[in-house]
């Protein structure tokens, strides 16, 4: 939970209990965890006072709506020799659990990238453009040429 600063924008970070907000100043900002999502998901109490005596606590119960957090692809090295043929299989993660496509984005210069089965053979020709999606298996094959 933030305070509104005098500028109208989030100022300092209320970081304990009581905290008192300044006069004038009576807005406050909540921000809630990377990932975090439910409802509720967050509650907090506050109470208002004239100088002399304070109100009754009242409580704000914060929900917050899941996003969908973009996907992230893993990065992978594979070794192999000249004309020999090596299995990659195409891995990512995804905090929401989304079942995940995989897109060639860019072809390779020196070799050709082949669909494979979920065990591994190649099929069909080497893709010929960029942007292809892997359907299904994720799974491609890489046939190095001679330089």
């Amino acid at each position: 939970v933030y305070q509104m600063g005098s500028d109208g924008k989030i100022g300092d970070q209320i970081t304990s209990s009581p905290f008192p907000v300044t006069p004038g100043h009576s807005k406050i900002y909540y921000l809630p965890d990377p990932d975090g999502y439910g409802a509720p998901f967050d509650i907090f109490k506050y109470q208002s006072y004239d100088g002399d005596k304070f109100s009754y606590k009242q409580g704000v119960v914060v929900s917050v709506s899941p996003v969908n957090d973009p996907p992230l692809a893993i990065s992978q090295q594979v070794t192999t020799s000249v004309g020999q043929e090596v299995g990659i299989h195409l891995a990512g993660t995804d905090v929401d659990y989304d079942t995940l496509t995989y897109f060639v984005t860019r072809l390779p210069s020196r070799g050709y990238l082949y669909l494979a089965d979920v065990t591994g053979i190649k099929y069909g020709s080497p893709l010929a453009a960029a942007h292809v999606t892997v359907p299904g298996a994720k799974n491609l094959v890489y046939i190095p040429l001679e330089v």
